[in-house]
């Protein structure tokens, strides 16, 4: 899953979001958590269904995109843009 860009790779593409994600530091990589109690708590959260993924429906997504839209305007988000190719303009071999 793609953590780094969960807001536009994740909900904005997908219309889903986390509910319920019980970290303070937001969503992560698994891998990112290395307090044991932090860690217990998600896989509690997740085993019992107070953290799940819930499909957004069109006003919520409508709220979703404004939301990320903040952010990004907070700087809470980093938007990260593509490399362009060295060889963009280049005809290449067929």
């Amino acid at each position: 899953m793609n953590y780094t860009q969960y807001w536009k790779k994740i909900v904005l593409a997908h219309h889903v979001i986390l509910k319920g994600w019980p970290l303070t530091e937001g969503v992560v990589n698994p891998t990112n958590i290395h307090d044991v109690d932090s860690m217990r708590t998600l896989r509690d959260h997740l085993k019992s269904g107070e953290c799940y993924w819930h499909k957004l429906s069109s006003s919520e997504r409508e709220t979703a995109k404004e939301q990320y839209d903040q952010m990004v305007e907070d700087g809470e988000i980093e938007v990260v843009e593509r490399k362009v190719r060295s060889d963009k303009k280049t005809t290449r071999k067929k």
